[in-house]
């Protein structure tokens, strides 16, 4: 299954990938911020981080052969991942959908991880190279190993219980993600002054024309955007827009346009108006925000003088 959570607001793509070593074939299922995790940490053998450390570097040789950057180890993901290989192992299950911890999105809101965009794969295998040979085998699986959108993977491997008369194995779990940098609204706007500073220095624009009235309206309204809908305040920030430009002595502008938007990080964040040559005068402010999954955004609002 694939989940997406799209739009205004840019978050997870969630490609839940399943493999059963059991010759079950295999089918569908459904800087990192530091917030504390609400998961146990689950504590494993050396031979067993030993293992893990194997298939992080077998996962970077393939996508090595294929001319592809390489993923950085994410101890945060290795614990989520260790966590639910024990949960499979303990409850007596195997696949993505947890009867005591729900989906692999589930898990990773309840470990604090906020991420654009992850990826599990699960295995139970013998081995390191039984588990990677069949992942590489499956163009699902596989599709997650070479993904371009995805920068840091966690591995975690936990060894399963003893069954006389059968081969002990590992349960392996892959989570590979994106991961969003979480900013104040004040590091948001200097972070995006700097970039759209530099944007426009390359294309030979005049310097940003931020506006002091336009500026102190942004930032006198932008918490009133709504972050589950962003759309649905501008009516009223536009009337009161439109009202600043018939009050405020001073203002020769046409028009007033305002622009409300919400999302993950601010890397999200269309900052295009903010390098359109048209516009005479700008003023934009952040602030914070929980969206429809009751996740924390970050909202922004631009006002633009024509």
């Amino acid at each position: 299954m694939e989940s997406r959570y799209d739009g205004v607001m840019r978050g997870a793509r969630m490609a839940w990938i399943l493999f059963f070593f059991a010759l079950m074939g295999c089918k569908n299922t459904a800087k990192p911020a530091h917030i504390p995790s609400a998961l146990p940490t689950v504590v494993t053998s050396p031979q067993e981080q030993s293992l893990e450390r194997e298939m992080f570097e077998r996962v970077n040789q393939e996508r090595q052969k294929h001319g592809l950057a390489a993923l950085q180890y994410d101890e945060r993901l290795a614990a989520i991942a260790r966590f639910h290989s024990q949960d499979m192992r303990e409850t007596g299950f195997f696949g993505h959908q947890s009867p005591s911890t729900g989906s692999p999105q589930d898990r990773i809101d309840k470990a604090g991880y906020v991420a654009a965009e992850s990826r599990e794969n699960v295995a139970l295998a013998p081995d390191v190279d039984t588990a990677h040979r069949n992942l590489l085998a499956s163009p699902g699986h596989y599709a997650n190993i070479v993904a371009t959108t995805v920068t840091h993977l966690g591995v975690g491997v936990v060894q399963d219980k003893k069954i006389p008369g059968q081969v002990q194995g590992y349960f392996f779990t892959q989570l590979f993600a994106k991961p969003v940098t979480l900013l104040t609204p004040e590091q948001a706007r200097a972070q995006i002054l700097r970039q759209v500073s530099d944007a426009r220095r390359q294309s030979r624009l005049a310097p940003l024309p931020l506006h002091p009235a336009l500026e102190r309206f942004a930032k006198d309204n932008v918490q009133t955007i709504d972050a589950r809908a962003p759309g649905r305040s501008l009516e009223s920030i536009n009337q009161r827009a439109l009202a600043l430009l018939q009050q405020e002595r001073g203002l020769t502008f046409r028009t007033i346009e305002a622009s409300a938007q919400a999302a993950l990080g601010a890397e999200f964040l269309n900052t295009r108006d903010l390098l359109d040559p048209t516009v005479r005068a700008v003023g934009f402010a952040l602030a914070t925000g929980v969206d429809a999954q009751g996740k924390s955004v970050l909202t922004m609002l631009i006002l633009l003088g024509r």
